[in-house]
C-alpha cells in the first residue's frame, strides 16, 4: 500500500500544512501512519486523502471541524462508514478507468468517470447521514424531502483532482 506525505495532502486537497497538522494533534484526523518522533513523518493512504479533501469541504461549508470529521472518518466497523467505504471506492475505481482510458486515446465515452455526488444531511435525530446521487432524479427525491441541513460534494470531482494532484494511479 502507498503511502504519501502530508505535503502530498496539502497540495491535492488545498490546504493549509498547518491546518493539516492541527487536525491530526487533535485527533480530527488519524494517518494511516502516524509519526513516531522527531524527524519520522505521518503516512496516509489515497483513502485517507479523499477523507481529509471531504472534511475541508464540510468544514468550509459551515459544519465544525469536529462533525465534519465524524463524518468523513467513520470509526471502522460503523455501518454508514463501510457505506461511505464502498462508494469512495467506486468513484476511485472509475476515475482510475476514465484515466486509462484517456491514456490509451480511447473514445469519449470510455474516458469518462461515473459522477457521483455524495449528500450529507441532518435528520431530525440531529445526526448526519449521507446519501449518493448519480442523477438529477436522485437530487429532486432528496431536496423534495425537509432537511434541516444539506451539504453536497461532487465525490467524483474531487476524487479526479486528487489523482491528478498526486500522479496516482
Amino acid at each position: 500500500m502507498r503511502l504519501f506525505s502530508g505535503s502530498d495532502v496539502v497540495r491535492a486537497v488545498g490546504m493549509n500544512q498547518k491546518v493539516l497538522t492541527q487536525w491530526i494533534d487533535r485527533g480530527l484526523i488519524i494517518p494511516a501512519k502516524k509519526a513516531a518522533g522527531s524527524g519520522d513523518k505521518n503516512g496516509f493512504t489515497l483513502l485517507d486523502i479523499i477523507r481529509v479533501g471531504m472534511m475541508k469541504q464540510l468544514a468550509d461549508f459551515g459544519l465544525s471541524r469536529g462533525e465534519a470529521a465524524r463524518i468523513a472518518f467513520y470509526p471502522e466497523g460503523n455501518p454508514a462508514g463501510d457505506v461511505l467505504s464502498q462508494i469512495i471506492n467506486r468513484v476511485l475505481h472509475s476515475c482510475r478507468q476514465a484515466q486509462k482510458a484517456r491514456k490509451e486515446g480511447l473514445g469519449w465515452g470510455a474516458a469518462v468517470a461515473e459522477p457521483c455526488l455524495v449528500v450529507f444531511f441532518k435528520g431530525a435525530d440531529g445526526n448526519y447521514n449521507e446519501t449518493e446521487c448519480s442523477t438529477l432524479k436522485d437530487l429532486r427525491v432528496l431536496f423534495n424531502n425537509p432537511y434541516e441541513t444539506a451539504t453536497i460534494i461532487h465525490l467524483t470531482r474531487l476524487v479526479q483532482r486528487v489523482i491528478e494532484a498526486l500522479g496516482a494511479e
